[in-house]
């Protein structure tokens, strides 16, 4: 059968917009979607998977503004790229490891104020109020992968020798702000 589970690896950088970006090895399995902890596998062989580099970094362009439109303002900032170069021990039985970015929200602070007419807010509920640590910021399509090209590795075992692979990702703050309170009847 082929077995999948699911590790958390490590925290890699906070973005400015209070972003947690992680690197996440999955195995997926077969038998009714469960995902498991990395804990069943042998001590030996989760120290045995390393992150042989890592970078990030934050392009040096400024932030674009564009007010064509008279409904919202448009802003996008510079983009936060990452890159992870990974080694994974050889697999003997026949598993199937998925490695790749998944971005996470563990704080939002993200209010517009329209002088003495109000304000506006984009909030998470339970992320605000404390009943989760953080949520997902993927996009829903890939979840809960960042994205599905250069985001995401596959190896699948059985393997003779070890894998080493770079997943790659990066990201940009594109919010439109509304001119004035957004308001509902």
């Amino acid at each position: 059968m082929d077995q999948r589970r699911m590790a958390f690896l490590f925290f890699l950088t906070e973005t400015p917009c209070y972003h947690w970006t992680v690197l996440w090895i999955v195995l997926q399995l077969h038998a009714m979607g469960c995902i498991q902890s990395i804990r069943c596998k042998p001590k030996s062989f989760r120290d045995s998977i390393t992150v042989l580099d890592l970078s990030s970094s934050i392009d040096s362009s400024p932030t674009i503004i564009d007010e064509t439109s008279s409904v919202v303002l448009r802003y996008r900032t510079p983009h936060f790229r990452a890159n992870a170069r990974v080694e994974v021990p050889p697999i003997a039985t026949k598993e199937t490891w998925t490695i790749g970015w998944i971005q996470a929200c563990n704080h939002m602070e993200f209010y517009n104020t329209y002088g003495d007419r109000g304000m506006s807010s984009w909030e998470l509920p339970d992320l605000r109020d404390g009943k989760i640590l953080a949520i997902s910021d993927s996009d829903g399509v890939n979840y809960p992968w960042y994205g599905n090209t250069t985001e995401t590795f596959t190896v699948v075992g059985p393997t003779k020798r070890e894998s080493k692979f770079t997943v790659s990702m990066n990201d940009n703050f594109y919010p439109s702000v509304t001119w004035g309170v957004p308001v509902s009847d």
